[in-house]
């Protein structure tokens, strides 16, 4: 149907059970490998069988068309949306939607394709441009990867990475942890020494319930490393602890490598390295388990500081929970599922978690009717609180302060062409509304004087004088001066140095 993703399942179930047959120089005796080492002995002969390097997608899409038909778009019939429509006769909202239509006349949208929805409490949707024009949403993708995680997911829960012996072989269980190190991952593993014993056949890494392309449709070639390390089950240091080549190509079986490394110089005597996607390999005896933080801590963290890393895992996550099939595709159609049974809009296109493929559409309208059919909700709740908040937190720490600080709760997105924010305002008579703004620019370009405009526009549905709102939550997370490592918010390439500390609540489980 137009407009809508064709359901695909993944592109690569394609490499089974193969294993490395050397092993890597016995002349490296450092205690822990440099990369520039590691890399270096990532040989094809290590390696095995190479899936092709991702395709590079070019920087001209086709957006899908700029209007929709409701005969075209999935539609609950279960769902009653007569709240969404405007109410005549309000001269309150009238008055609103004059200052929006007067504020989209800021020079920072001139020559930009741009799309606006606002949806006020009681009122319906008061003030639209191009309401249903289908765009890139850059990071507000988040917000519906954020939607269908605190639905399907256990919040509560950890990401678990198992690691098993089963016979003479050794078996790193994949969890889709985004927040797996190599140091933590090896010291679980020191810490099994007993129980592993001084040689193994087969180090065995089990991929099987997560076979994704280490790149999503639509990624540019520079989002890998830039913004996000090369997708696959078992991550460590974020899959970028090293460039391009065999970790960008097939990140398992680099990773498969790099533990094998480190067990060898630990004279644990290591045949051959394996990797698993159609085979799930039997249980064995679980020597030690490294977790996550709670799923709920990785959501918010995806949605304060934009994490495309969290948001590309989680989505993943979605799609073994509910098929079985731990893909970026699966995900999407499991968030499709949430949408469709909450009585949001199915209109647009996912091809990623985080907002950083080309090849995602959304329009502004499909945005606000996905976030007023939860709002006033639990689950509109829960979201609305793990948002960024207007000069308190998140990548919003700097914007909406002084009198407007506490009022904006929103998902920001930034792309080198593309802006955008959409959330939660408060309005000065206590209303709440619901609004969002994205920014293309045309033909490829820049939209980088935006922001002030969207600010600008937003602040129209505030007008709040007087002193700011007291927010009684935890201590702010301050936006950063420079670029997040796998923030899509930024349009420079971050460097290594810049990548976050470990979450500190991260635990590793010794089996008895």
């Amino acid at each position: 149907m137009e407009g809508m993703r064709s359901p695909f399942w993944p592109l690569v179930l394609v490499m089974a059970l193969f294993g490395a047959t050397h092993a890597i120089a016995s002349s490296i005796t450092t205690d822990v490998p440099s990369v520039e080492v590691l890399s270096d002995s990532l040989t094809a002969a290590h390696v095995g069988p190479i899936a092709p390097a991702p395709t590079p997608t070019s920087t001209t899409t086709t957006a899908p068309s700029s209007t929709t038909t409701t005969s075209t778009i999935p539609v609950n019939p279960a769902c009653w949306n007569e709240g969404f429509a405007f109410a005549e006769e309000n001269p309150e909202a009238d008055a609103l939607s004059t200052r929006i239509d007067a504020a989209l006349e800021h020079r920072g949208f001139d020559g930009h394709d741009v799309s606006v929805s606002v949806w006020v409490d009681g009122w319906g949707e008061i003030a639209t441009h191009n309401p249903d024009l289908r765009l890139h949403p850059a990071s507000n993708q988040k917000v519906l990867t954020a939607i269908g995680a605190n639905e399907l997911l256990d919040l509560s829960a950890p990401l678990s990475t198992n690691i098993e012996r089963s016979g003479n072989d050794l078996i790193i269980r994949a969890a889709a942890d985004p927040t797996l190190t190599f140091p933590r991952l090896m010291a679980a593993i020191d810490a099994a020494r007993p129980a592993i014993g001084p040689t193994i056949d087969r180090l065995i890494i089990d991929a099987s319930e997560y076979p994704q392309d280490p790149a999503a449709i639509g990624w540019l070639p520079n989002d890998i490393p830039g913004y996000v390390g090369p997708l696959s089950g078992l991550m460590l240091d974020n899959n970028r602890w090293a460039g391009a080549g065999p970790l960008t190509r097939n990140p398992e079986q680099a990773n498969g490598e790099r533990i094998a490394f480190f067990l060898r110089e630990r004279n644990i005597t290591v045949d051959s390295v394996l990797v698993t996607r159609l085979v799930k390999p039997a249980p064995g005896k679980t020597v030690a388990t490294v977790e996550s933080a709670p799923i709920g801590s990785l959501v918010g963290t995806m949605l304060l500081a934009s994490d495309n890393q969290n948001a590309d895992l989680l989505l993943m996550e979605m799609g073994r929970l509910t098929s079985g099939v731990g893909s970026l595709a699966a995900g999407a159609d499991a968030v499709e599922s949430v949408l469709y049974d909450n009585c949001g809009s199915l209109d647009g296109l996912i091809n990623d978690g985080s907002g950083l493929s080309r090849e995602n559409w959304r329009s502004a309208r499909s945005l606000v009717q996905s976030l007023a059919a939860i709002h006033g909700t639990p689950e509109g709740e829960l979201l609305r609180s793990q948002l960024p908040v207007g000069g308190v937190s998140g990548t919003l720490a700097g914007r909406f302060g002084g009198a407007n600080a506490g009022h904006v709760q929103a998902k920001t997105g930034t792309l080198h062409t593309a802006r955008a924010l959409s959330g939660w305002a408060k309005m000065a008579d206590g209303r709440d509304a619901i609004f969002s703004v994205i920014v293309n620019g045309q033909a490829g370009g820049s939209v980088a004087g935006a922001i002030p405009a969207i600010d600008a526009l937003v602040k129209e549905i505030l007008v709040r004088p007087g002193p700011p709102l007291i927010v009684d939550e935890a201590p702010p997370v301050v936006a950063p001066e420079r670029p997040l490592p796998n923030s899509a918010d930024e349009s420079k390439s971050p460097t290594p140095e810049q990548t976050p500390d470990p979450q500190p609540d991260l635990r590793i489980l010794q089996a008895e």
